[in-house]
């Protein structure tokens, strides 16, 4: 659901805390002709946003809860959890879901764990639809010392995905690319894999 109002219900506890400014005001002024009962309108619509910002979840806040799970699969080294969040109608040039997975199973099917933690220092999401959305972040992986990854302890990535709405309601990946390496451009991660051969 995209209820911009809901993405962060700060304008909505400010709209009510104007009118529970107004009301008091009002109050002092007309104290007889206003009902002590009334002030209670702004605390309880400060409730009620609060209460809604809860329950419902905007386009943005699940295209941001899609990208943490990912991160934390890839953190627990979990192919089929990330395979899960890819789209079926994943596509990067000629490279497809099937071939993404191969390339993930395989990638932690190594007896030694890779990444020891995920940690996102920067999430935004971009763009935000019914139907879509891109979302780029930031991730600081801290890799275990025993893996081929650990002669660098700590590993800083920037990655940009773009998601796609499945016919089941949920934001799936639909396309991946890490922009930034370090302080290098991102690494093409489908060559390094051989996937496009």
């Amino acid at each position: 659901m995209s209820y911009h109002l809901f993405d962060n219900p700060k304008a909505g506890i400010l709209i009510a805390l104007m009118l529970e400014f107004l009301l008091v005001m009002a109050w002092v002024i007309f104290r007889e002709r206003i009902k002590k009962p009334l002030l209670l309108i702004g605390p309880g619509l400060v409730g009620l946003f609060v209460l809604l910002d809860v329950l419902v979840q905007t386009n943005r806040e699940a295209l941001e809860d899609a990208t943490r799970r990912l991160v934390q699969a890839a953190e627990e080294e979990d192919a089929q959890g990330i395979i899960d969040l890819i789209s079926e109608e994943f596509s990067h040039g000629s490279i497809d879901k099937e071939q993404v997975a191969y390339f993930i199973r395989h990638h932690f099917d190594s007896s030694k764990p890779l990444i020891e933690s995920n940690r996102v220092t920067r999430l935004e999401v971009t763009k935000v639809t019914e139907q879509n959305g891109t979302v780029e972040f930031t991730v600081i992986t801290s890799t275990e010392q025993n893996s081929a990854y650990g002669y660098q302890p700590f590993i800083k990535t920037k990655w940009r995905f773009d998601y796609i709405k499945d016919p089941d309601g949920q934001y799936r990946v639909n396309d991946l690319i890490m922009t930034n390496f370090g302080d290098s451009d991102g690494l093409n991660v489908y060559k390094a894999s051989r996937l496009d051969r």
